[in-house]
């Protein structure tokens, strides 16, 4: 009888131990490829709490799995003794260690395979880093600007960010340094906008910083205002779309273009003279019929701008200028249009030469644009 019980004793520690070992290469290649994709997608270290509770999710929900296919686990051992106890707890602080070690396995792995250097801001490490020449330290600028073309940020914003120092690799060039540290004011600040200028000893000479664009007013065209009408668009009808506005008495009260549409509300943008013809009562309603018009291809060419950095400027060549006999194709930025004699000539080809009295349209980063 004693041999019997030992045989199953041995027996099932066997199938616990494996099954345990199992556990805890399942949690340390989850923990792996969650700190792969957080390194990657964020340049930080995934939060060691982040990577063990994805380790003990893995465990857990695989036991979840094999306790409700049976009451039994492993050698025919019931759910509620005290070996299955200690088989779930090994399972846990196995999977908890393993996840931990995967962490720092994914960690080295996605920092060679997307080149960043794991550096920590503050403490001994940090110290000894920057005593090596590793990283350098960029100190912002006390007075900082803001961008013409962007909604301006709030003064907390500016002082959150006024002489801040940060860290990174003495490596880079001067121009990787400059498109890292707007990328990074950007995405860590939240702001529509910055341009930098960095001096090849490592001093922020300029920082410019604007906020998100929102709003209608500034996709408008001149001598236009928008108008927020309760009508039920036609179907099939898209932002850029000519309408003309139908009152319930059969009266055309305005044209215009579709800018959005939300549920029985659609602004149309209309002529400053049109604006007052509109009835602002609570039960007005109106009618939109497309116009037998081609739709524009503004909504989508702001829609560009809006999700990124350009704007457009516009510049006249003056006799005599820097610009005057220049070809268009070495303007810096895009140029969407010269008009000349009246005549709009929308993107011109590179060889185009340019002549005084021209009016250039002009897409492109604003510090690229001031040397118009």
């Amino acid at each position: 009888m004693m041999l019997v019980t030992g045989s199953l004793v041995t027996e099932w520690s066997k199938i616990a131990l494996v099954n345990v070992f199992g556990f805890a290469v399942l949690a340390g290649v989850a923990s792996t490829v969650v700190a792969v994709a957080y390194r990657g997608a964020s340049t930080r270290p995934v939060p060691f709490g982040v990577a063990v509770l994805v380790g003990l999710a893995v465990v857990g929900g695989w036991l979840n799995v094999g306790g409700l296919q049976g009451s039994t686990i492993g050698h025919e051992t019931r759910l509620d003794h005290h070996a299955t106890a200690s088989y779930f707890l090994g399972s846990f602080l196995a999977g908890a260690i393993a996840a931990a070690g995967g962490r720092h396995v994914g960690d080295h792995i996605a920092s060679e395979i997307f080149a960043i250097d794991r550096l920590s801001v503050t403490g001994a490490v940090a110290s000894s880093v920057r005593a090596s020449r590793r990283s350098i330290e960029l100190e912002l600028p006390a007075t900082i600007a803001e961008a013409d073309c962007h909604p301006s940020v709030g003064e907390s914003v500016k002082r959150t960010l006024a002489g801040r120092t940060l860290l990174f690799p003495a490596r880079l060039s001067v121009d990787d340094l400059e498109s890292r540290l707007a990328d990074r004011l950007e995405r860590d600040y939240g702001l529509g906008y910055a341009s930098v200028d960095v001096s090849p000893d490592g001093t922020v000479e300029r920082l410019t910083v604007g906020d998100r664009r929102s709003g209608l007013d500034w996709t408008l065209p001149p001598e236009t205002v928008a108008v927020a009408v309760r009508a039920e668009p036609p179907v099939d009808a898209c932002v850029g779309d000519p309408v003309g506005v139908w009152d319930d008495s059969s009266r055309l009260v305005a044209t215009g273009t579709v800018q959005s549409t939300t549920s029985d509300v659609v602004t149309v943008s209309v002529g400053n003279a049109d604006a007052a013809a509109f009835d602002c009562g609570v039960e007005s309603r109106y009618r939109l019929v497309v116009r037998p018009e081609s739709p524009t291809a503004a909504p989508a060419f702001v829609a560009a701008l809006r999700s990124g950095h350009g704007t457009i400027v516009s510049e006249s060549v003056v006799s005599g200028s820097s610009l005057e006999d220049e070809f268009v194709g070495w303007i810096p930025g895009t140029v969407l249009a010269v008009v000349r004699d009246d005549e709009i000539r929308p993107f011109p080809g590179d060889e185009e030469t340019l002549v005084a009295g021209d009016d250039l349209y002009v897409l492109g980063e604003p510090t690229a644009l001031e040397e118009l």
